[in-house]
Parts: structure tokens; sequence; C-alpha cells
């Protein structure tokens, strides 16, 4: 396994939250990251930072294949995603992808690898359950600008789970990964493991905002064909007049938007 391509767990969508804790005996929840699948290997003092096609990126990422070569930890599989980083905010996938398509100077940010699961620390632990194999990382690998772990909590139920989903849908992430506690690492698409994100996009303008105690903002927006106005709650800065592209689930029975989000500012475009 070390050092060989290999096929890593890929995630089903989460169609509902009604039965997870039927199945699941515990479910642990993290922000969805939108950046590029990355699986690093260490065998000795060699690194190698492999594509989820196997492809080997290493040389594209001197300074994070340097921050692993630091690792006391000998061997190791790390599941991480490749994101671009500027002052500990994660940048849009689009700079992500220009360091992957050129070099970890191309782009915006600094190139930084998220680190969300762990196959080998000295030997195979795909065995073992997500929260033993996660929980021996954090012990075992430090952490870098370059190099973090993508934080996981511990759910009580399916309303824990949406407080979550609305929270980190608030501050830019795209969605929710929620996970089976007690599963080992498949290499396969795997119903242990779920995402959740909104499915519909729009582009509407932002007619109005309130601050809030916490820091955030409400953007009021104009109506999506068939709802009411829409609210949204993002602790990025944007203007009145601006125009946002947002995701929702649907447009619930009341005409309001089930898990709106705004991905992004839409630039403006000037005609010739």
């Amino acid at each position: 396994m070390l050092g060989q391509k290999i096929n890593p767990m890929l995630f089903i969508r989460a169609n509902s939250l009604e039965n997870l804790f039927l199945e699941w005996e515990e479910v642990v929840a993290s922000p969805k990251i939108d950046g590029i699948r990355v699986l690093a290997h260490k065998i000795g003092n060699r690194i190698i930072l492999m594509s989820r096609t196997g492809n080997d990126v290493t040389d594209k990422f001197p300074s994070i294949a340097e921050s692993l070569k630091k690792q006391i930890v000998k061997d190791f599989i790390l599941d991480c995603e490749m994101v671009s980083v500027n002052e500990s905010k994660i940048l849009p996938f689009s700079e992500a992808m220009a360091k992957f398509q050129g070099n970890e100077t191309s782009g915006k940010g600094i190139a930084c690898l998220m680190l969300f699961d762990c196959l080998w620390l000295n030997d195979d632990i795909t065995y073992l359950p997500f929260v033993e194999r996660f929980a021996r990382a954090i012990n075992s690998i430090y952490t870098f600008n370059n190099l973090q772990f993508i934080p996981h909590s511990k759910m009580k139920d399916e309303v824990h789970i949406e407080e979550l989903y609305r929270k980190v849908l608030s501050k830019g992430y795209e969605g929710l990964v929620l996970r089976d506690a007690h599963a080992p690492y498949e290499f396969c698409r795997t119903n242990s493991v779920r995402k959740i994100k909104p499915l519909h996009t729009f582009d509407l303008k932002i007619v109005d905002k309130k601050p809030n105690p916490n820091g955030s903002t409400t953007y009021i927006l104009e109506p999506v064909r068939g709802s009411k106005t829409v609210k949204v709650n993002d602790f990025r800065s944007f203007n009145v007049g601006d125009t946002v592209e947002i995701a929702y689930e649907k447009i619930t029975e009341k005409g309001s938007l089930k898990f709106p989000r705004i991905i992004r500012l839409r630039e403006k475009i000037t005609l010739i």
C-alpha cells in the first residue's frame, strides 16, 4: 500500500437524515472542504503526494513535502484535501486548481493539505474504526501552516446536524460530511460516509443587509422564482447591489429556501 496507487474511499450523498442514527451507533460530522483529493505517503524520508487518479504531484509542492518530512512517524498515508489558504481562510477552489495545474507558487495564497483520515501509521490501520484512526493521526502528526486537520464533531441527533449544517454554510463551506464513527476505511464508494450540500443554484441580487451580534451578516436577496424573499447569514462581506451565486436544497411548501448559502460573488461584466 505504501507508495502505491490507492483507490480512496468515496462518499455518497445523504438523501435523508431521518434514519442515520438508526443505521449508525455514533455519527461524526465535519465541514465539507471544496478542495482536491490528495493521498500523502511517507516512507522513511521519501514523500509522495498522489492525486486521486494516482498521479505523482510531489514536485509541485516542495513546501508541503518538507513539512511531511519533519514528521517523527516513520511511515504514513494521510487522506487529505488540497486547498489554497490566505490568513487561515480557505480560498475558492479555482486557486487550488491553479496550483495543481501549475505549482505551489501559482494562483493566490499558500497550498495546504487538510487531513481528514489516515490509512497507515507505521502499519496498516484501515481496519480500525474512524474515530480511532483520526485520534491516532492527531496524536502523531504535527501541524504546520500548510498541514492542518479538518475538525470533526460528535453529533447528538438530527437537530444537532441541521444546526451545524447551517453554521458551516454561513461560514462559506460547501456542506457537511457525515461519518459512521465506527466504520473501517473502505477502498470504494461507501455507505459509511455521506455528504450533504445544497443542490440548486441561482444568481440573486443583495437588496439589504443587517449585522448580527456574532459577527455575521444577514443578507436579504431578491426572491427566487416561487419563493419568498431570501435571507442568508454569512460571515463574509458583500455590498447591497452585489449579485451573488446562492445554493439551496429545495423550496419548501411555505415558499422559503431550505439551507441557502452564498457560494461566491458574481463578477460584474462590462459590455463593450
